[in-house]
């Protein structure tokens, strides 16, 4: 595996200073998916799912570059209700339960770009245009934390990370510079709002 994911802190209640954009989480598989030729794909602990996961191959004609991406492999609308699809698929050879590789970081594009600020990453992510039927790059939200929250609730997606955008990428760190919130944070988040005013 190139490289080991980096995790986001949960600390829910840390304030949000300086620039940072909101994601969805969904409810997946973390995966690192190579590409240089052919698709290679690991999961977090560095096992590896490339022949189980036929479907993401083409990616290796699509793009024309060496690039490592960081994301997750849902089931359906990638809900909570949706993971045991995940572990559904790739725990059984024989089931074919759709799945989709949501991409959210480049961790390389033509050599590493770990150091790069995320808003460089993200621009290259967007760059690459990933738009098919067993791949996309997540959506960013735009508003405060706490309505994101409210949203992806009514959704039923796990959550949001905050991402603080002039961040590197650390590779098997936990990072402050990636908040996760879950849905279930809402409430808090809510009150503290509410109580403040």
């Amino acid at each position: 595996m190139p490289f080991e994911p980096m995790l986001a802190s949960t600390n829910a209640r840390r304030p949000l200073a300086g620039e940072w954009v909101l994601e969805p989480t969904f409810d997946g598989w973390r995966i690192i998916v190579a590409i240089d030729g052919e698709v290679r794909v690991w999961t977090r602990r560095g096992h590896d799912l490339t022949a189980r996961l036929p479907e993401l191959a083409p990616l290796a004609d699509l793009i024309g570059t060496s690039v490592v991406l960081d994301g997750e492999l849902v089931a359906g609308q990638g809900r909570a209700s949706d993971f045991y699809g995940v572990l559904g698929r790739v725990g059984a050879r024989h089931r074919r339960a759709p799945l989709t590789f949501v991409a959210f970081d480049v961790l390389a594009f033509d050599g590493p770009v770990i150091d790069q600020p995320y808003r460089h990453r993200r621009a290259l992510l967007d760059g690459l245009a990933l738009n098919g039927d067993a791949w996309c790059t997540t959506p960013q939200l735009h508003g405060r934390v706490v309505d994101a929250l409210a949203a992806c609730r009514e959704h039923d997606v796990e959550g949001i990370v905050a991402i603080r955008v002039d961040s590197p990428y650390r590779p098997g760190e936990r990072s402050g510079d990636w908040i996760k919130l879950k849905t279930a944070d809402w409430r808090t988040l809510h009150a503290t709002r509410r109580h403040r005013a």
